[in-house]
């Protein structure tokens, strides 16, 4: 009775062992691919050269990938490399934007944060910060891509310019003067300038006061240009 027993047994082993041999011969003859096979294959497929794919696939971890602070690093490694051209910055933005349409408003923040950053001289050294125009004008594209016209992601925009002022501790009129830019290039609607001058949210104070004196005259014009079109 137990040698019955012990035979069974070891036919079962001999079972199990010959189900897991051949699973493994199915998943070596499966036609899924590696990661580097379906990377290699993405480049092949993709519109844009294997130099962007590869700038753009440095994070492995999806959930870091779309992180709005990995965003950040790499529009700003994108933006420092690529002094005269949108070309990569847009498809970096084109294949993060996907996952922040439910909520833009870090998407937003980052992206204006870090171009504005770009475009200001003299931000990282003891010289006085300007805005450079030029270097506005060559992001102009970008910046009217997601804010033209949408006054709510304008708000978001000012919000982010708000922080960065106290960051930089509030530059003489320099948010005066990117205010009148961004104006002047329609790139944030009116709607969008006195909805941030007005909003009181409790959570979005830091640095208001002193934003907002530093470019009174820009909303005493805008609201006087208002009239006169009213």
């Amino acid at each position: 009775m137990l040698q019955d027993t012990n035979l069974r047994t070891a036919n079962d082993l001999d079972e199990k062992q010959k189900m897991l041999r051949e699973d493994r011969e199915k998943m070596s003859n499966s036609p899924h691919k590696s990661v580097e096979e379906s990377q290699s294959k993405a480049v092949k497929d993709c519109k844009v050269s294997p130099a962007v794919i590869k700038m753009l696939a440095t994070a492995k971890d999806k959930e870091v990938k779309h992180d709005a602070e990995w965003l950040g690093q790499e529009i700003g490694k994108v933006l420092e490399n690529n002094k005269k051209d949108n070309t990569i910055l847009k498809s970096l933005l084109e294949q993060n934007y996907s996952q922040y349409r439910l909520n833009m408003g870090p998407f937003i923040r980052v992206l204006t944060t870090k171009i504005m950053e770009s475009v200001i001289d003299g931000i990282d050294s003891t010289e006085e910060c300007k805005l450079n125009k030029g270097k506005l004008e060559i992001r102009k594209p970008v910046l009217m891509t997601y804010l033209s016209s949408n006054t709510k992601l304008g708000i978001e925009a000012l919000f982010s310019l708000q922080y960065l002022m106290q960051r930089l501790n509030h530059p003489n009129k320099l948010l005066h003067e990117i205010l009148e830019a961004l104006y002047d290039y329609d790139i944030i609607t009116e709607e969008a300038f006195l909805s941030w001058e007005m909003n009181d949210d409790l959570d979005k104070q830091e640095g208001k006061g002193l934003a907002l004196k530093s470019c009174g005259l820009f909303f005493t014009w805008l609201r006087e240009a208002e009239e006169e079109e009213d």
